[in-house]
């Protein structure tokens, strides 16, 4: 699960995802710190290996020219889908 959320602070945008440790970790930027991302994924481990159910957490600073260009795109997506439902409707 994923939600797109603006600081009213400072107006940076993130997108916040929780997930199943091994998806999100094969989702995880090349370039990050190995050293914490082994420790991490140890100690999720280890959690797991004694029966517990795990959930991790990431996030990724969007910039405003990407989240603009997304959301437009997924209003248009919406759109398209609902002149899709009404024509569906239609016949």
């Amino acid at each position: 699960m994923s939600v797109v959320v603006q600081s009213h602070v400072t107006k940076e945008i993130f997108l916040l995802c929780k997930g199943a440790d091994d998806v999100i970790f094969d989702r995880m930027a090349a370039d990050f710190d190995t050293t914490v991302f082994e420790a991490t994924r140890s100690q999720v481990n280890g959690y797991a290996n004694i029966g517990l159910r795990t959930l991790v957490f990431s996030e990724c600073k969007l910039s405003q020219e990407f989240f603009s260009q997304w959301h437009a795109d997924v209003r248009l997506l919406l759109l398209l889908s609902e002149e899709v439902h009404v024509l569906e409707l239609m016949w």
